[in-house]
């Protein structure tokens, strides 16, 4: 599921999400239950499906409190930050953050800190603190690629090219946008290279290279509209309801 979710193939992480679910519903382990629904929550976010997202997230967070382990809840607490964001409520989101990033540098989770540090200059970014936020993606993309996390190196490199566009350095920033690109490209991240396309479509339009722009544009356009499909939401949906008729099926029998 979570390999379906990286290519934005949404239905298909979706239906892996629920069998997986229905196989720790069954023998009663709450320790997966949490992690299946952290990870329907971010398909659902990443789909734009919000009360969804928030409603799997708590579910998550409600097992791992009785459970008694907080730290489990770290990774929750980065997903909330996540659609808080999502929301343009950046207060909030950047509550959550800095609550996920003391702990991670207690545990010396460098993982979690590339992530969530790259997080941080989002917020930053929004509240245009462009100074800020570059320090925190630079951080972030050292410790990914120390770490050789390449989806989320891709990440910070398209988020590194954003601030040089903003501060319209535009021969910075399409060298960035052009890396991620690449790299996305490569790991078949699909999400992110939407964004590359249409970034570097709107360098080309700053530097009067039209032909280009409007390459970059249909090529962001082909993407955008293969993965994010209404077909698709709902889809994910349907196969949602179906998982819920199978338990109810199984407590009428």
């Amino acid at each position: 599921g979570v390999l379906y979710d990286a290519k934005s193939l949404y239905p298909e992480a979706i239906k892996l999400y629920f069998e997986a679910l229905k196989v720790y519903q069954d023998i009663n382990d709450n320790a997966g239950m949490s992690k299946v629904y952290g990870s329907l929550g971010i398909s659902y976010k990443d789909q734009k499906v919000y009360d969804r997202a928030l409603e799997y997230y708590n579910k998550s967070i409600s097992i791992n409190i009785k459970m008694n382990n907080d730290k489990a809840n770290d990774a929750n607490y980065v997903n909330l930050g996540n659609l808080y964001y999502s929301l343009e409520n950046y207060d909030k989101a950047l509550e959550y953050y800095l609550k996920v990033k003391i702990s991670y540098e207690l545990a010396g989770n460098e993982r979690g800190l590339g992530i969530v540090i790259g997080n941080i200059g989002g917020v930053y970014e929004k509240k245009s603190d462009y100074s800020a936020a570059l320090k925190n993606y630079r951080t972030a993309l050292e410790i990914n690629e120390k770490l050789g996390n390449k989806r989320i190196q891709t990440i910070n490199l398209l988020d590194i090219g954003n601030i040089y566009l903003l501060n319209r350095d535009y021969l910075q920033a399409e060298n960035y946008y052009t890396e991620a690109l690449n790299l996305s490209l490569k790991i078949e991240a699909n999400d992110i290279t939407q964004d590359c396309y249409l970034n570097l479509s709107l360098i080309f339009e700053k530097t009067q290279r039209f032909k280009q722009g409007l390459e970059y544009y249909k090529k962001f356009i082909e993407i955008r509209d293969s993965t994010f499909s209404i077909d698709a939401k709902n889809k994910s949906i349907e196969l949602e309801y179906s998982h819920k008729y199978e338990i109810k099926k199984v407590k009428d029998s």
